[in-house]
Protein backbone atom coordinates (compact mmCIF):
# COMPACT_ATOMS: atom_id res chain seq x y z
CA UNK A 1 0.00 0.00 0.00
CA UNK A 2 2.87 2.37 0.80
CA UNK A 3 4.41 1.63 -2.63
CA UNK A 4 1.16 2.60 -4.43
CA UNK A 5 0.71 5.91 -2.66
CA UNK A 6 3.48 7.82 -4.54
CA UNK A 7 2.06 6.58 -7.84
CA UNK A 8 -1.42 7.77 -6.98
CA UNK A 9 -0.09 11.15 -5.88
CA UNK A 10 1.90 11.47 -9.11
CA UNK A 11 -1.15 10.69 -11.25
CA UNK A 12 -3.24 13.19 -9.30
CA UNK A 13 -0.53 15.84 -9.76
CA UNK A 14 -0.35 15.17 -13.52
CA UNK A 15 -4.13 15.41 -13.87
CA UNK A 16 -4.14 18.66 -11.94
CA UNK A 17 -1.42 19.97 -14.22
CA UNK A 18 -3.46 19.07 -17.31
CA UNK A 19 -6.45 20.89 -15.92
CA UNK A 20 -4.37 23.98 -15.17
CA UNK A 21 -2.93 24.02 -18.71
CA UNK A 22 -6.34 23.83 -20.52
CA UNK A 23 -6.85 26.97 -22.64
CA UNK A 24 -9.47 29.45 -21.43
CA UNK A 25 -12.72 29.64 -23.40
CA UNK A 26 -12.76 32.26 -26.17
CA UNK A 27 -14.14 35.63 -25.13
CA UNK A 28 -17.77 36.34 -25.99
CA UNK A 29 -17.86 38.69 -28.99
CA UNK A 30 -19.40 42.09 -28.27
CA UNK A 31 -22.91 42.62 -29.66
CA UNK A 32 -23.09 44.18 -33.11
CA UNK A 33 -23.66 47.92 -32.97
CA UNK A 34 -27.23 49.06 -33.58
CA UNK A 35 -27.91 50.30 -37.09
CA UNK A 36 -28.76 53.96 -37.22
CA UNK A 37 -32.16 55.13 -38.45
CA UNK A 38 -30.49 56.57 -41.54
CA UNK A 39 -28.84 53.23 -42.32
CA UNK A 40 -32.15 51.39 -41.98
CA UNK A 41 -33.83 54.02 -44.15
CA UNK A 42 -31.25 53.38 -46.88
CA UNK A 43 -32.30 49.71 -47.03
CA UNK A 44 -35.91 50.70 -47.55
CA UNK A 45 -35.01 53.33 -50.12
CA UNK A 46 -33.22 50.72 -52.24
CA UNK A 47 -36.50 48.82 -52.39
CA UNK A 48 -38.43 52.00 -53.13
CA UNK A 49 -36.06 53.30 -55.83
CA UNK A 50 -38.13 52.10 -58.86
CA UNK A 51 -41.16 54.09 -57.72
CA UNK A 52 -39.06 57.13 -56.94
CA UNK A 53 -37.66 57.01 -60.45
CA UNK A 54 -41.17 57.28 -61.86
CA UNK A 55 -41.77 60.67 -60.20
CA UNK A 56 -38.35 62.02 -61.11
CA UNK A 57 -38.06 64.78 -63.68
CA UNK A 58 -37.91 63.33 -66.26
CA UNK A 59 -39.43 60.01 -65.17
CA UNK A 60 -37.21 56.92 -65.33
CA UNK A 61 -38.91 53.85 -66.82
CA UNK A 62 -42.56 52.82 -66.74
CA UNK A 63 -44.82 51.36 -64.07
CA UNK A 64 -45.94 47.74 -64.22
CA UNK A 65 -47.58 45.17 -61.98
CA UNK A 66 -44.28 43.27 -61.77
CA UNK A 67 -42.52 46.41 -60.56
CA UNK A 68 -45.17 47.01 -57.92
CA UNK A 69 -44.97 43.39 -56.75
CA UNK A 70 -41.16 43.55 -56.36
CA UNK A 71 -41.24 46.87 -54.50
CA UNK A 72 -43.86 45.54 -52.07
CA UNK A 73 -41.94 42.30 -51.49
CA UNK A 74 -38.63 44.13 -50.92
CA UNK A 75 -40.24 46.57 -48.48
CA UNK A 76 -41.70 43.66 -46.50
CA UNK A 77 -38.29 41.95 -46.37
CA UNK A 78 -36.60 45.13 -45.16
CA UNK A 79 -39.27 45.62 -42.51
CA UNK A 80 -38.88 42.04 -41.24
CA UNK A 81 -35.08 42.31 -41.18
CA UNK A 82 -35.17 45.48 -39.06
CA UNK A 83 -38.22 44.92 -36.88
CA UNK A 84 -36.21 44.38 -33.68
CA UNK A 85 -33.96 47.41 -34.12
CA UNK A 86 -34.48 50.20 -31.63
CA UNK A 87 -34.10 52.71 -34.47
CA UNK A 88 -36.64 51.02 -36.75
CA UNK A 89 -39.63 53.22 -35.75
CA UNK A 90 -37.73 56.39 -36.64
CA UNK A 91 -36.60 54.89 -39.95
CA UNK A 92 -40.14 53.76 -40.80
CA UNK A 93 -41.42 57.27 -40.18
CA UNK A 94 -38.82 58.75 -42.54
CA UNK A 95 -39.57 56.21 -45.28
CA UNK A 96 -43.30 56.77 -44.90
CA UNK A 97 -42.79 60.49 -45.58
CA UNK A 98 -40.87 59.61 -48.75
CA UNK A 99 -43.75 57.43 -49.92
CA UNK A 100 -46.23 60.22 -49.19
CA UNK A 101 -44.21 62.44 -51.54
CA UNK A 102 -44.40 59.80 -54.28
CA UNK A 103 -48.15 59.49 -53.79
CA UNK A 104 -48.82 63.24 -53.92
CA UNK A 105 -46.59 63.75 -56.98
CA UNK A 106 -48.21 60.85 -58.84
CA UNK A 107 -51.66 62.19 -57.91
CA UNK A 108 -50.83 65.67 -59.23
CA UNK A 109 -49.65 64.11 -62.50
CA UNK A 110 -52.78 61.90 -62.66
CA UNK A 111 -50.70 58.72 -62.74
CA UNK A 112 -53.36 56.69 -60.97
CA UNK A 113 -51.80 53.24 -61.36
CA UNK A 114 -48.68 54.57 -59.66
CA UNK A 115 -50.83 56.22 -56.97
CA UNK A 116 -52.41 52.84 -56.20
CA UNK A 117 -49.05 51.06 -56.13
CA UNK A 118 -47.52 53.69 -53.84
CA UNK A 119 -50.51 53.50 -51.50
CA UNK A 120 -49.94 49.73 -51.22
CA UNK A 121 -46.32 50.48 -50.31
CA UNK A 122 -47.54 53.02 -47.75
CA UNK A 123 -49.78 50.38 -46.18
CA UNK A 124 -46.79 48.04 -45.80
CA UNK A 125 -45.05 50.71 -43.74
CA UNK A 126 -48.18 51.67 -41.78
CA UNK A 127 -50.38 48.56 -41.42
CA UNK A 128 -53.98 49.31 -40.53
CA UNK A 129 -53.78 52.94 -41.58
CA UNK A 130 -56.88 54.62 -43.02
CA UNK A 131 -55.17 57.86 -44.01
CA UNK A 132 -55.10 57.04 -47.72
CA UNK A 133 -58.57 55.49 -48.01
CA UNK A 134 -60.24 58.44 -49.77
CA UNK A 135 -57.43 58.84 -52.27
CA UNK A 136 -57.37 55.08 -52.79
CA UNK A 137 -61.08 55.08 -53.63
CA UNK A 138 -60.56 57.97 -56.04
CA UNK A 139 -57.68 56.17 -57.74
CA UNK A 140 -59.89 53.08 -58.15
CA UNK A 141 -62.52 55.22 -59.91
CA UNK A 142 -59.97 56.65 -62.30
CA UNK A 143 -58.54 53.22 -63.04
CA UNK A 144 -62.07 52.04 -63.84
CA UNK A 145 -62.65 54.89 -66.31
CA UNK A 146 -63.17 53.47 -69.82
CA UNK A 147 -60.50 54.02 -72.44
CA UNK A 148 -62.02 55.74 -75.46
CA UNK A 149 -60.65 55.90 -79.00
CA UNK A 150 -62.23 58.08 -81.69
CA UNK A 151 -62.61 56.15 -84.95
CA UNK A 152 -64.45 58.71 -87.07
CA UNK A 153 -67.44 61.02 -87.65
CA UNK A 154 -70.53 60.81 -89.83
CA UNK A 155 -72.98 63.68 -90.47
CA UNK A 156 -76.68 62.95 -90.80
CA UNK A 157 -77.82 65.44 -93.44
CA UNK A 158 -81.47 65.08 -92.55
CA UNK A 159 -81.22 65.58 -88.79
CA UNK A 160 -78.05 67.70 -88.91
CA UNK A 161 -76.64 65.45 -86.18
CA UNK A 162 -73.06 64.27 -86.14
CA UNK A 163 -72.47 60.71 -85.05
CA UNK A 164 -69.12 59.86 -83.48
CA UNK A 165 -67.79 56.34 -83.90
CA UNK A 166 -65.97 55.24 -80.76
CA UNK A 167 -64.10 52.20 -79.52
CA UNK A 168 -64.57 51.83 -75.78
CA UNK A 169 -62.46 49.53 -73.62
CA UNK A 170 -63.91 48.75 -70.19
CA UNK A 171 -61.74 48.21 -67.11
CA UNK A 172 -60.83 45.90 -65.48
CA UNK A 173 -62.57 43.45 -67.83
CA UNK A 174 -60.79 44.83 -70.95
CA UNK A 175 -64.01 44.25 -72.90
CA UNK A 176 -63.99 46.26 -76.16
CA UNK A 177 -67.17 47.83 -77.57
CA UNK A 178 -67.71 49.71 -80.84
CA UNK A 179 -70.48 52.29 -80.59
CA UNK A 180 -71.79 55.47 -82.21
CA UNK A 181 -73.06 58.41 -80.14
CA UNK A 182 -74.18 61.99 -80.51
CA UNK A 183 -73.43 65.03 -78.37
CA UNK A 184 -75.13 64.73 -74.99
CA UNK A 185 -75.51 60.95 -75.05
CA UNK A 186 -74.12 58.70 -72.33
CA UNK A 187 -72.32 55.38 -72.65
CA UNK A 188 -70.60 53.14 -70.09
CA UNK A 189 -70.59 55.88 -67.46
CA UNK A 190 -69.27 58.52 -69.86
CA UNK A 191 -71.04 61.46 -71.57
CA UNK A 192 -70.07 62.94 -74.94
CA UNK A 193 -69.96 66.67 -74.21
CA UNK A 194 -68.76 68.14 -77.46
CA UNK A 195 -66.77 67.72 -80.66
CA UNK A 196 -63.35 69.35 -80.57
CA UNK A 197 -62.43 71.64 -83.45
CA UNK A 198 -63.28 70.58 -86.97
CA UNK A 199 -63.89 66.97 -85.95
CA UNK A 200 -60.38 66.65 -84.53
CA UNK A 201 -61.61 64.84 -81.45
CA UNK A 202 -64.18 64.84 -78.67
CA UNK A 203 -64.62 66.14 -75.14
CA UNK A 204 -65.85 63.56 -72.63
CA UNK A 205 -67.11 63.62 -69.04
CA UNK A 206 -66.60 60.77 -66.59
CA UNK A 207 -69.88 60.61 -64.68
CA UNK A 208 -68.42 58.75 -61.67
CA UNK A 209 -66.37 61.86 -60.84
CA UNK A 210 -68.49 65.00 -61.43
CA UNK A 211 -66.59 67.64 -63.37
CA UNK A 212 -63.91 65.25 -64.59
CA UNK A 213 -63.56 65.93 -68.31
CA UNK A 214 -60.93 65.06 -70.87
CA UNK A 215 -60.32 65.39 -74.59
CA UNK A 216 -59.63 62.49 -76.92
CA UNK A 217 -58.20 63.26 -80.33
CA UNK A 218 -59.06 61.16 -83.36
CA UNK A 219 -57.05 57.94 -83.45
CA UNK A 220 -55.78 58.39 -79.87
CA UNK A 221 -56.94 57.05 -76.51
Amino acid sequence: MKKCLPVVLLLAFLCLGCQEQAPPPPPTPPPAPEKTAEKIKEEFMVALAPMQGLVADPPVGGFSDDMKKKVIEDLKKARTANQTSVNAPQALEMVTREIETIISTARDRKRWRLVMGAIEAYEVMSPGTTKMNRLKDRAKLYLSRPTVTVKGFVDDKETKDTFVFLEVTLHPSEEVNSIQVRIGEEFFGVRLLDIVGNKKGVQLEYLAIPGDTWDVMTGRS
